[in-house]
């Protein structure tokens, strides 16, 4: 897929490659939760967009563990609608680091 023009070519190499590996690791499990493709590779609100080269380390139903690429920073992530969404998206749910 073409680079859109709202990423420079370095971020978009990334996504693709978080897109790739989060596909390896985790597509047949997020596939059997019931996730669909947008919930995953949407943009703006897709979750590859959140990983910006760190790791899944877990996933549910609609919660998802990411460690960023520092390897001390974690986040959970949950899909879900606040007020005032006109759809869910994920967002940072809870954030804590290695010491």
């Amino acid at each position: 897929m073409p680079c859109p023009a709202i990423y420079s070519a370095e971020c978009w190499e990334q996504i693709q490659a978080d897109a790739k590996s989060f596909s390896d690791l985790w597509g047949s499990m997020v596939s059997a939760l019931g996730w669909n493709p947008d919930d995953v590779f949407a943009i703006p609100d897709g979750l590859i967009l959140m990983i910006e080269g760190g790791d899944i380390l877990a996933v549910c139903e609609k919660t998802a563990v990411v460690r960023d690429s520092s390897r001390k920073q974690f986040n959970t992530l949950r899909f879900a609608m606040l007020p005032g969404d006109t759809a869910p998206r994920w967002r940072v749910w809870a954030s804590w680091s290695e010491p």
